[in-house]
């Protein structure tokens, strides 16, 4: 992109990712959208669209930090509307209207020098897929069931 990160993004800032993918056949690792470029700890906003069971949804190089979902592979050529909603404190992650992680944590995110969509920042986890829209908030918007 031409773009970088809002400076409301940074740090420990509460955030709000929405995203509708569609992916016929979905491997372990698929970066949909990554809005960072850091490569350390805890310093990554990365929409991910994989099978791997700790980081196949959310990752934030971090290890606890990371969210997947073991089911990843059943929604191989179905929509799925992704939900990501984090308070500073708590981040929610919903697929399709199903909570599938809840964790208390902490990130760094730091200025980043542009956004990258279809791989990661390093050119790496190509995405096979569709991505109708995303969306990114510098504020919690918890999800409305």
């Amino acid at each position: 992109s031409s773009f970088m990160l809002p400076a409301t993004l940074q740090d420990n800032a509460p955030y709000t990712l929405e995203a509708w993918v569609l992916n016929d056949s979905i491997s372990e690792n698929e970066c949909v959208a990554d809005f960072t470029t850091s490569h350390d700890e805890l310093e990554k906003i990365m929409l991910v669209n994989g099978t791997e069971p700790r980081c196949g949804v959310i990752n934030h190089y971090g290890w606890y930090e990371d969210a997947g979902y073991k089911d990843m592979k059943e929604l191989a050529g179905k929509w799925q509307h992704i939900y990501i909603c984090f308070d500073g404190r708590m981040e929610q992650v919903y697929i399709n209207g199903k909570l599938v992680s809840e964790k208390d944590i902490q990130l760094l995110v730091k200025p980043s020098q542009f956004i990258t969509l279809g791989r990661n920042a390093e050119g790496d986890w190509p995405f096979t897929g569709y991505l109708h829209s995303l969306k990114l908030w510098d504020e919690y918007l918890p999800l409305k069931e």
